[in-house]
């Protein structure tokens, strides 16, 4: 979120580090990337900010779909500050806005393709604050963004979406099939024994939009169906249509 300007860290550490600047994820506003070599286990940004308590699945407050991150340390949600132009208090909505609490907010949530997690942190100046660690056995070059995964958003009720989030979820391809499999829950659609392969089932198995083949365990095919607004498939209605220009992203390659 946020503007779509260059932004630089003011912690030194973090200067050293990483920088904000215009995201590659669909809908995400600024990013943040990597100013040196970043290797597995390596802190790279810190998230500092305001607790506030809530359970482990869903934030309140306006705007905390968007940003909120869960500690998973039993003390709440940390919420971040912003400033906006000239230096006034901001929301991430304001024009200009960029947090003012650590640069670690600026990472975006990429689901399957993250290469950092969010931490807890014991900072020497800010407390307990969350950070940006990269994955073990992964290594982030210069130039590239840092991407974690918000891990409350496929929790979410579809009301408290973030627009962005939404559109992931939407996407024909391999992002929107990946952020699907984690937050719509498996419905066999399909399951009978296979004429051809001995002691094998077929089965098609349903992630919201996508359905998948598979004959015993090889996925052998993928399609995309979409539901006509104001119809529900069991109820008398029409099933989703089949989008044929949505070919399943495994057979593209």
């Amino acid at each position: 979120g946020g503007s779509e300007v260059q932004v630089a860290a003011t912690d030194a550490f973090e200067a050293s580090r990483v920088e904000g600047g215009p995201s590659g994820v669909v809908g995400g506003g600024l990013g943040l990337f990597a100013r040196a070599c970043l290797r597995g286990g390596e802190v790279a940004a810190f998230l500092a900010g305001v607790r506030r308590e809530g359970c482990g699945c869903e934030p309140a407050g306006e705007e905390a779909a968007d940003w909120a991150v869960w500690l998973e340390d039993g003390e709440g949600w940390l919420h971040p500050e912003w400033v906006g132009e000239g230096g006034a208090a901001s929301s991430p909505a304001s024009p200009g806005a960029v947090p003012r609490s650590g640069l670690g907010w600026l990472a975006n949530h990429a689901g399957w393709r993250a290469n950092c997690a969010l931490e807890p942190y014991s900072h020497p100046v800010a407390g307990a604050v969350a950070c940006v660690r990269v994955l073990p056995g992964r290594c982030v070059a210069v130039g590239d963004e840092l991407l974690v995964s918000y891990r409350h958003l496929p929790e979410l009720p579809e009301a408290r979406l973030p627009p962005w989030y939404a559109a992931q979820l939407n996407l024909r391809a391999e992002d929107g099939y990946y952020a699907q499999l984690r937050r719509a829950p498996p419905r066999v659609v399909f399951e009978a024994p296979s004429a051809a392969e001995p002691k094998a089932t077929v089965r098609v198995v349903e992630h919201g939009p996508w359905r998948v083949l598979w004959v015993g365990r090889v996925e052998q095919g993928m399609t995309f169906h979409e539901r006509q607004e104001g119809t529900e498939e069991g109820r008398g209605e029409s099933p989703p249509a089949l989008v044929p220009l949505a070919v399943g992203f495994d057979y593209q390659r």
